[in-house]
């Protein structure tokens, strides 16, 4: 698990960062709403699935320096994510084409 840690001058009031945030009245039947939705998608966070690849790297790293063995400085390839943006044009270094753009094309 990656850990932050802050100087004490780096630390500021909650009020600071919400303060500006207006006090809503909210219909009751759209909070109950708000609230099933919220207990139907939470699940407790399961640690033995998580993987901090970015701690992992750094603690190999320091490993293979006392050890003595050279580091390499290459960059990590990028990592693909099944959804979102262009991620599948990352992923395959092809540009995907929408229906407007496929019609053009053909």
């Amino acid at each position: 698990m990656a850990t932050t840690l802050r100087y004490p001058y780096e630390v500021r009031a909650a009020k600071e960062y919400f303060d500006d945030i207006p006090d809503l009245k909210v219909e009751p039947d759209m909070l109950k709403l708000a609230e099933r939705i919220l207990q139907s998608r939470s699940t407790d966070f399961d640690t033995s699935r998580f993987v901090d690849r970015y701690e992992k790297a750094v603690v190999e790293m320091l490993s293979k320096k006392q050890a003595g063995l050279p580091v390499s400085r290459e960059h990590a390839p990028a990592r693909c994510e099944p959804h979102g943006g262009t991620s599948r044009q990352h992923c395959t270094g092809k540009r995907i084409h929408g229906p407007a753009e496929a019609a053009q094309t053909h």
